[in-house]
Parts: structure tokens; C-alpha cells; sequence
């Protein structure tokens, strides 16, 4: 089975960003599949720094290993 899925949200896309909230509900509605959403900018680094991904990503998956 899956344990989760990470999800990037580019924020200059706005109907992308809707359809990844749209799937993001779905997986944990009917499957139970925790997801975390990190927003993003391929172009502009500050919308979400390394650190502030890195930092994310940790805290997800202390949660996956804790569930």
C-alpha cells in the first residue's frame, strides 16, 4: 500500500494548484493517504526555501512513521 504522497503546488499556476487540493482531499477521503501539499515556484526561490522544503518533508514523514 501507499503510505503517503508529497504533492508540489506551483503557485503560479492556479488551476494546478486546485486540481493538487482536489486530489490531495480525495486520496485521504477514499483511501486514507496522508498528503502533504508544498507550494512552490520553479522560477522564484523565495515563495519556499530549501530549508522551509527540507523542514516540511521531515515533519511528514516523522508523522508517517509515528501513524
Amino acid at each position: 500500500g501507499l503510505d503517503g504522497s508529497v504533492l508540489f503546488a506551483p503557485v503560479t499556476c492556479k488551476e494546478g494548484c486546485a486540481v493538487i487540493r482536489i486530489l490531495k482531499d480525495r486520496m485521504r477521503e477514499e483511501a486514507g493517504i496522508p498528503t502533504l501539499v508544498i507550494d512552490c515556484d520553479a522560477v522564484d526561490p523565495s515563495v519556499a526555501s530549501e530549508e522551509e522544503i527540507k523542514g516540511k518533508l521531515e515533519g511528514f514523514f516523522e508523522t508517517l512513521e509515528s501513524r
